[in-house]
């Protein structure tokens, strides 16, 4: 399988999108925005400031990371209002797309202490629910052992497994 992005939408096709599903902003205008490796991701001016819209893309299932859109949306309704993540317009899983606030603003560089109350912050939001990740060394190499299984190559996976650590 092999992922082709298309050329993506424009502002017609945003406008049209919103009227379509009854979305509460009037864009005004529309453009990619750099990043989404697999998403196409678009930064929208609205009557309700600037807005980021997310289409998701269908990437080959049993990778280390997935495009989780139905999580990516639920995580990002827990921490609504919690100063941790942009809050969230809308989500539409028949279309893949999530719409939800820009956030502007500096990289993170060496503020330590604002890390730590944006960590402290995010732990208010309910956990549950969410998929589990190996942690472990055993769980991790289980883990690498499951996404080399379906390889057709076997030089990869001797490769592999003849510099695979010892879960010990």
């Amino acid at each position: 399988m092999t992922y082709t992005k298309d050329a993506g939408w424009g502002l017609a096709e945003v406008q049209q999108f919103c009227a379509a599903n009854a979305v509460d902003v009037r864009v005004s205008a529309a453009c990619s925005l750099r990043g989404g490796y697999w998403n196409d991701v678009m930064a929208l001016e609205t009557n309700r400031g600037k807005l980021v819209l997310k289409r998701y893309r269908t990437v080959m299932p049993g990778t280390l990371f997935p495009n989780l859109p139905d999580m990516e949306a639920l995580a990002l309704e827990r921490l609504a209002g919690l100063d941790v993540a942009p809050d969230p317009v809308g989500y539409w899983p028949a279309s893949q797309v999530l719409i939800y606030a820009y956030v502007d603003g500096p990289l993170w560089q060496d503020d330590v202490e604002a890390v730590a109350s944006l960590l402290n912050r995010k732990s208010a939001a309910e956990p549950h629910g969410f998929r589990t990740v190996a942690a472990t060394s055993a769980g991790i190499l289980e883990q690498a052992q499951a996404l080399f299984a379906p390889c057709t190559s076997e030089e990869i996976v001797a490769a592999f497994l003849a510099r695979q650590p010892s879960s010990r």
